[in-house]
């Protein structure tokens, strides 16, 4: 069988991936120095509070919940009854 040829983009896309890959063996990277921490640095209670502040963007008025919630109840049951209904009509009567 023979080879597969590479498209143009094909042939473009792995030249500049080896020359990205020439670029990063030859680049040297520059870290910035670590900041060094110390123990009275540190404020336990300051990150607790982030923490535990919670930020509601979507408020609903838990009586519209609750309707939603048993309307899908309502429908979900008279969903599976019918199905029960329409199979206990096949088994019992062969339609």
């Amino acid at each position: 069988m023979p080879k597969k040829r590479r498209t143009r983009a094909q042939k473009i896309i792995a030249q500049l991936r080896r020359e990205l890959a020439n670029e990063s063996k030859n680049s040297v990277t520059i870290l910035p120095p670590k900041k060094e921490f110390k123990l009275s640095d540190f404020k336990p209670d300051a990150t607790l509070e982030k923490e535990k502040k919670v930020i509601n963007l979507y408020t609903y008025d838990q009586a519209l919940v609750k309707k939603d919630l048993f309307k899908t109840l309502y429908l979900s049951i008279i969903f599976f009854a019918l199905i029960g209904i329409f199979y206990a009509l096949t088994v019992f009567f062969r339609l």
